[in-house]
């Protein structure tokens, strides 16, 4: 009895450190957000966009046939399956795996699964994964956009300055073969 006791006062004293170091720890943690407010408001406003951003990716739908619907992205399919545990246990007990449910549920869907049974409702779900890391998606993104943005604009300077049939083979809208015949006539 003397020993639980001491474990009691042991434990008051505990408790009394434990609340008073949480008690000076949340002084601290106020002044930090007091002088910090600005980067904790900029790193809040930060996560709240990037959440949004990746909220928007996530719920849009996506195919089977989508396996990187752009970089950075790839799509997974997950496969759900619907059943009435009794039906499951029925055919359990029917077909010789009575330990199959009892406690392997998991157990029971892989074989459901390729089974194909027809109580079991077999849902594919496809999911999108994001790269953790999208430095190289994001410069491989705006590569691509510069150069489309590039060859927009060159086509459109070209039809502004009006040089005709000889300067559209350099954008694929003729062939090749005539460019140089034809810029000798216009000279």
């Amino acid at each position: 009895m003397e020993n639980l006791k001491s474990l009691v006062m042991q434990l008051a004293t505990a408790r009394r450190d434990y609340d008073q170091a949480c008690a000076e720890m949340d002084v601290r943690l106020a002044a930090f957000r007091l002088d910090n407010n600005r980067e904790i408001e900029r790193v809040d406003r930060a996560r709240t966009l990037r959440d949004d951003i990746e909220g928007e990716i996530r719920a849009r739908t996506y195919t089977a046939e989508e396996r990187a619907p752009a970089p950075g992205l790839t799509v997974k399919i997950t496969t759900k399956l619907t059943y009435f545990p009794k039906d499951a246990v029925v055919w359990a007990m029917q077909n010789g795996y009575e330990n199959l449910l009892a406690i392997n549920t998991r157990g029971f869907e892989q074989v459901a699964k390729g089974l194909r049974l027809d109580f079991v409702i077999i849902t594919e779900l496809p999911t999108v994964t994001i790269a953790r890391d999208l430095t190289e998606a994001a410069a491989q993104i705006g590569a691509e956009m510069a150069a489309e943005a590039e060859v927009a604009l060159g086509a459109e300077m070209l039809r502004a300055a009006r040089y005709g049939p000889c300067t559209e083979a350099l954008y694929g809208q003729q062939d090749v073969a005539g460019f140089f015949d034809k810029a000798a006539e216009a000279v």
